[in-house]
């Protein structure tokens, strides 16, 4: 049981850093919504991230994964998360749900990006294959 939503905890989108798990509670319910309609498991690579944490990683300046004020009501929260998915077969299963409930998708190696910002360009899918990014 998760204390976020039924299946996802604070332990696994906190800030390994710095400890900070604000993340935005719409982000979680649809990351819920996808799990639920998967049947399984879904393993968080990268949530909440300090700007340290995200300089680290190879975040880019302004990552919807640094907490945020977008006025959206939710307050100074992160608005993405990145979803472990290491093969085609879990490309295959994971990303029509992601593109049903989310519209900014980033595919990685080994990761799906997801998130809400609201500030950034929507109905978009990138990639990070040519970039230094760890999820």
């Amino acid at each position: 049981m998760g204390d976020l939503t039924n299946n996802f905890s604070k332990s696994e989108i906190s800030c390994p850093l710095s400890g900070d798990s604000r993340i935005s509670p719409r982000l979680m319910e649809k990351m819920q919504q996808v799990r639920d309609i998967l049947g399984r498991g879904v393993i968080l690579t990268s949530g909440v991230r300090s700007v340290q944490h995200n300089k680290n990683v190879g975040g880019v300046d302004g990552s919807a994964h640094v907490p945020q004020d977008l006025e959206d009501g939710e307050g100074e929260v992160c608005h993405a998360v990145d979803i472990q998915c290491s093969s085609s077969r879990d490309r295959y299963e994971m990303l029509p749900l992601c593109f049903s409930r989310f519209n900014r998708i980033g595919i990685g190696r080994d990761f799906i990006h997801v998130d809400t910002d609201s500030t950034k360009p929507s109905n978009v899918a990138f990639h990070y294959y040519s970039s230094k990014h760890k999820a």
